[in-house]
């Protein structure tokens, strides 16, 4: 977790994705199950749910290592656009 940048999805280059509704709950679990170790990277709560929206839209589920994995993965992409 050593490479994540506190940035929105939208900044890394995503598109703004919402879940479908019935998606949301789980999306907002998964930002409270990260939040601490997002925190430690300097994340705010607002660059934590925007992630998880989009993580949850993309991949429509997951673990915390999961996310945090694609979290990553996702911002080198952006990085490479």
């Amino acid at each position: 977790m050593q490479k994540l940048k506190p940035e929105t999805s939208g900044d890394a280059g995503l598109d703004e994705r919402v879940p479908a509704s019935v998606q949301v709950e789980g999306a907002e679990l998964l930002a409270n199950a990260a939040r601490d170790r997002l925190h430690a990277a300097r994340f705010t709560d607002e660059e934590i749910e925007s992630w998880a929206m989009a993580y949850i839209a993309t991949e429509h589920s997951g673990d915390v290592a999961s996310f945090l994995d694609w979290i990553e993965r996702e911002e080198i992409n952006g990085e490479t656009h």
